[in-house]
């Protein structure tokens, strides 16, 4: 009779219950959330309402972990890295999830601003161009490249499997080679933002080589948050902008990230800044050949 009436009290403030134990890890959880995994013991599903009040009570709030994060992230280079080295998590979004959200927002900003676009320039994997009777493509690896040019001549540097399979596309009907044009700076935006994430493990290999005293770990979170801001300064550069803001973006991007290592990881300045411009390079060169394999990956499809 006791348990009962304990299950009828509960049932009045938190709604419906046919038991007091929690459904998740089967604990005794007679009050809002289990004591031991900290799941709600509310039954029943959550309305639209309440899963919209949620949200932004939780995520979107002015006060919350998304809005705290973010101006500690563009405001306070190395800030979110220190802190959570420190063991201070909880009062910010932790460093894969803010990673995803922000590389989310910026490849749909990315794809919204190829869409407006009515002609398709591709770089630096493929450049092509069209006019009249006349038909000009190359698509390059670095160094190594292939293409049809004006007077219909084939070279290609590639693999020889490759340069048959670009043989067989570049000299297709006219319509499907328009088409795989037109469709082609989607292929590599899909692709770029899987370079991307691929990518991430290495550029925390370069940090890990450029500062060998300190874990995989700390280099792995140091790429998380550097990319964060990464993707943020490059979705404001999506948009048709002024010569003089651009550079602006850019003296932030390149000063916030300097600042961001000598936080992190100390040492004097001009070793910093070397380090800074050795690791930007392997990187960015890792970039553009990962983003032209899978391009030309796209193509031979």
């Amino acid at each position: 009779m006791e348990a009962s009436n304990k299950v009828e009290a509960v049932a009045a403030q938190h709604g419906h219950r046919k038991t007091l134990d929690c459904r998740n890890c089967g604990a005794y959880a007679p009050d809002a959330f289990c004591p031991q995994c900290g799941q709600e013991t509310a039954e029943h599903l959550p309305s639209f309402r309440e899963f919209v009040h949620e949200f932004v009570l939780h995520y979107l709030a002015a006060e919350g972990k998304l809005w705290r994060t973010l101006r500690a992230l563009v405001s306070r280079p190395g800030f979110l890295t220190n802190e959570y080295l420190r063991g201070r998590k909880l009062q910010y979004v932790q460093p894969l999830r803010l990673y995803l959200t922000c590389s989310v927002v910026f490849f749909l900003g990315l794809k919204l601003a190829l869409a407006l676009v009515t002609t398709s320039t591709v770089a630096p994997a493929v450049m092509h161009t069209i006019g009249g009777e006349h038909f000009d493509f190359e698509v390059g690896i670095v160094v190594l490249g292939a293409g049809r040019h004006r007077d219909d001549s084939f070279t290609c540097d590639l693999p020889q499997v490759l340069c048959d399979r670009l043989h067989a596309k570049l000299y297709g009907p006219r319509a499907d080679l328009e088409k795989m044009l037109t469709e082609l700076p989607q292929e590599l935006f899909s692709h770029f933002s899987t370079a991307m994430f691929l990518l991430l493990p290495l550029f925390a290999l370069w940090l890990r080589l450029a500062y060998p005293k300190r874990t995989y770990g700390e280099h792995f979170l140091v790429a998380l948050h550097l990319h964060s801001l990464w993707f943020l300064v490059l979705l404001l550069a999506l948009p048709p902008i002024p010569d003089w803001f651009e550079a602006v973006l850019l003296l932030y991007l390149l000063g916030f990230s300097f600042l961001s290592l000598q936080r992190v990881y100390g040492g004097r300045p001009w070793q910093t800044a070397i380090k800074g411009v050795l690791v930007g390079s392997a990187y960015l060169a890792c970039l553009i050949v990962a983003t032209s394999v899978l391009g030309i990956a796209a193509i031979v499809a």
